[in-house]
């Protein structure tokens, strides 16, 4: 795993030691973000808000991003981000999560579109097949 963050231009190595200091450096700066994680589908992040900090974390899509419901304390950050860095999924447990759907309207109609385009394929495909099986009877 690697860290991120709006106050340094070069990811670091994620261990314990970057995490603290890095979660610790993000007060008061302009872009007061840090993100934890192996790619860009598979990630906890953190950034300070005026009331605290909000965690967000995705599984794998744009359909799968949680945030906290609400701001939390930098120590239940840290811990939660230690946790994760562990492969511990405990953070969950002790968090309150919501689901924010990130997939934009262009995404969605990409989607359907897909979708329904198989529908004609598979006719297309089941017909043929169908044909050549009676075709040899």
């Amino acid at each position: 795993m690697i860290i991120n963050s709006g106050i340094f231009e070069e990811a670091l190595e994620a261990n314990e030691q970057n995490i603290v200091n890095t979660l610790n450096s993000l007060r008061g700066k302009e872009n007061p973000y840090m993100i934890l994680g192996t790619d860009d589908m598979l990630y906890m992040q953190t950034c300070e808000v005026k009331e605290g900090f909000v965690l967000e974390y995705q599984e794998g899509s744009l359909a799968r991003h949680f945030r906290s419901i609400s701001p939390l304390k930098i120590e239940a950050i840290q811990k939660a981000l230690l946790q994760y860095l562990e492969g511990s999924t405990e953070w969950k447990d002790e968090i309150d999560f919501e689901i924010i759907d990130l997939r934009t309207f262009w995404y969605k109609l990409g989607s359907f579109i897909g979708k329904i385009a198989k529908i004609p394929f598979n006719f297309i495909k089941g017909f043929k097949e169908g044909y050549n099986e009676n075709r040899l009877l």
